[in-house]
């Protein structure tokens, strides 16, 4: 991603899928399926850290969407209707048109924990799991996964991946394919998301009620909105070089051929304003990907 010396905060659409049509067969209905799904991600505070996600689902051509589920950093849980869904196993939540006819799923799960997630006595970062999945003939195929890090009462990362290849072509959004600089992955802070130094082409002006989420999640993440547009921290060459040891700490690996980028989206994270929930989360999720 690229690095920015101005950042916004609020709303914006990182992924939009839209384009392809499945095929449902049932004994009573055969019909196509017009797809429609947007991930928003919500960026706050001065340093426009992610604080929350909210992927709907208005396939069909629907004003109103069918599903909604989201996670904020308040306690890096998925939500559907403001109810805390259970992750302990994995939970599937149809995906069903205007007319009844179930066209795909939510597939929500928590990875189990770990020693290497807990941080201090108390303090554990969660790792939350959704798959997109979508109707075949046969069966349900993966169409994206999104891979969340979030330490409750600070910020997350996401790492969105596709399950097909061929399937980009239907994407738009900030992780659209507009250059070959396209990341997949949503670091804690917005200025590596994002791939133009405004961005405003994605800025989305509706509340996030307005686009499906929660009054719960709302309010929270209007209690952790910072007014005025936020100016990047930055690093002096001392500080950035305390900051690089402690990503390396917090890793523990450095032969992975993926290291040199991580310390430095790391480094840029910890400069910005995260300070060592950064360098814990950047590295949790570094060593999940290994």
């Amino acid at each position: 991603g690229r690095h920015y010396t101005l950042l916004q905060q609020g709303s914006f659409l990182l992924w939009k899928f839209s384009g392809l049509d499945v095929e449902v067969v049932e004994p009573e209905m055969q019909k196509k399926v017009p797809l429609d799904f947007q991930l928003f991600a919500h960026y706050s505070g001065q340093a426009s850290f992610t604080k929350g996600l909210l992927l709907v689902d208005k396939s069909g051509g629907v004003a109103t969407p069918h599903e909604a589920i989201e996670l904020t950093s308040k306690d890096c849980r998925w939500r559907r209707n403001g109810v805390s869904l259970s992750t302990s196993r994995p939970n599937l939540l149809d995906l069903k048109d205007a007319d009844g006819a179930v066209f795909g799923a939510f597939k929500v799960w928590k990875s189990e924990e770990d020693p290497g997630n807990v941080i201090g006595k108390d303090t554990v970062i969660e790792r939350q799991h959704l798959q997109l999945l979508i109707r075949t003939r046969s069966n349900l195929r993966n169409l994206a996964h999104l891979a969340v890090t979030c330490k409750p009462g600070h910020f997350l990362s996401a790492r969105l991946r596709m399950g097909r290849v061929e399937d980009a072509r239907y994407v738009k959004g900030e992780l659209g394919p507009r250059n070959s600089n396209v990341p997949s992955l949503l670091t804690a802070s917005a200025s590596q998301a994002s791939l133009m130094e405004l961005d405003t082409e994605f800025a989305i002006s509706s509340s996030w009620i307005e686009l499906g989420g929660s009054a719960e999640s709302a309010e929270y993440l209007a209690s952790v909105d910072s007014q005025g547009l936020a100016l990047l921290q930055q690093c002096g060459p001392e500080e950035k070089e305390a900051a690089a040891l402690m990503c390396k700490t917090k890793a523990g690996i450095s032969s992975h051929a993926g290291f040199d980028t991580f310390l430095a989206d790391c480094i840029f994270d910890v400069c910005a304003g995260g300070g060592e929930a950064a360098a814990e989360m950047a590295a949790q999720d570094f060593n999940t990907q290994m």
